[in-house]
């Protein structure tokens, strides 16, 4: 989306406040008239606050902002102009239940961290000239009724990642090497790092408890143990209860081959808790597979009939759904067709979703 801007909107002035080192730096070059400030420690709730209220805050005073276009989860106390903020982090919006398998203390410290997220957001979206920006609209009614928000809202969803585009799909794609082991079995594939609430864990816990009904099957999981105590855990596990022929994680993937591993499994399988839109449905549809994943709000509003659903809290709802579809070559087809479709729908480029959402700000803060 920050890239979008300086093709879609070019002659606007843009003061740019991202976080150093991850790339964003060069992103930023390709729009014509801007200013660049970046930040370090982006995780770091306390770091982040100080070099808002000092650093950042000081040059937003000099450039005098007519909108501010927040992205972030929150928006910057002090100024009266509009300010559209981009809520993305679904643990605001949800209750602990669906953080995931934190330990206690750990648990205590999400917790604390997501009341004081809550309480930014909270007071960003009360000032008079805000406007909340959703990715799906389920997002939007969670939001609007836990921080009683009834202001403009406007639908901000994810576009088909670049380099799924890149990718093309099909035969074009090139099998990876770590897939051929495995050409006799039916391969699923869930693309993330190791976060609590991707719920991985109910994935060798399906295979621990049903493994002896799921013989020719396999899914990839692209954790590393660096990741988080958890990992490492999930990591034994498999090999404790002699699921590595079931269970194989082949680590962080760099982008460009994702598009092979997506074309070479037979299905997504995404137990997931939580998400605010989740790309990697699209990116499932985009390459042809069919989704498996959770019976949760989200995962309806963006996959609708394009997904089989399974009670992610319940290891032989996963092994029912992983059954029917494997055992339904005529119902993976429908899925498929579905996922197309369904894409189709929702298929827009970066470039279109971010001039009709600066179209739409635009519009609402000359009415102010």
């Amino acid at each position: 989306m920050i890239a979008a801007l300086g093709r879609v909107a070019p002659e606007h002035r843009y003061l740019v406040s991202v976080p150093s080192g991850l790339g964003y730096e060069e992103v930023v070059t390709g729009i014509p008239q801007h200013e660049l400030s970046t930040f370090a420690g982006r995780a770091n709730l306390w770091k982040r606050w100080l070099y808002e209220q000092g650093e950042l805050k000081n040059l937003l005073r000099r450039f005098n902002p007519d909108i501010i276009l927040a992205l972030a989860n929150k928006g910057m106390a002090g100024f009266d102009c509009p300010q559209a903020i981009l809520c993305h982090n679904p643990y605001v919006w949800h209750s602990r239940g669906q953080y995931g398998p934190y330990p206690s203390i750990e648990m205590a410290l999400v917790c604390l961290k997501v009341q004081i997220q809550r309480f930014f957001l909270r007071r960003d979206l009360n000032k008079p000239h805000s406007i909340l920006l959703h990715q799906t609209f389920t997002a939007r009614d969670r939001i609007r009724t836990r921080f009683r928000y009834s202001g403009p809202a406007i639908h901000c969803p994810n576009a088909v990642s670049d380099f799924s585009v890149r990718s093309g799909g099909g035969s074009a794609v090139a099998v990876p090497d770590a897939v051929r082991p495995y050409s006799d079995r039916f391969k699923m594939f869930y693309v993330t790092r190791y976060y609590p609430h991707k719920n991985i864990e109910a994935i060798v816990e399906t295979f621990r408890r049903h493994g002896s009904e799921l013989p020719d099957t396999v899914v990839f999981i692209t954790i590393a143990a660096d990741q988080h105590p958890r990992a490492r855990q999930i990591l034994r596990a498999i090999e404790k209860h002699g699921l590595t022929d079931h269970v194989v994680s082949v680590g962080p993937l760099p982008q460009e081959e994702l598009g092979g591993w997506f074309s070479a499994c037979n299905a997504l399988l995404m137990p997931t808790f939580l998400e605010s839109f989740s790309g990697t449905y699209l990116e499932a549809m985009h390459f042809g597979l069919p989704i498996l994943t959770s019976d949760l709000d989200f995962a309806h509003e963006v996959c609708q009939d394009a997904a089989r659903y399974f009670d992610p809290r319940d290891p032989a709802s996963i092994r029912d759904a992983i059954l029917s579809l494997k055992t339904d070559p005529a119902a993976t087809s429908d899925l498929v067709e579905r996922g197309k479709k369904r894409l189709q729908e929702m298929s827009r480029s970066w470039d279109d979703i971010t001039r009709e959402v600066l179209y739409h700000i635009v519009a609402i803060a000359e009415t102010e």
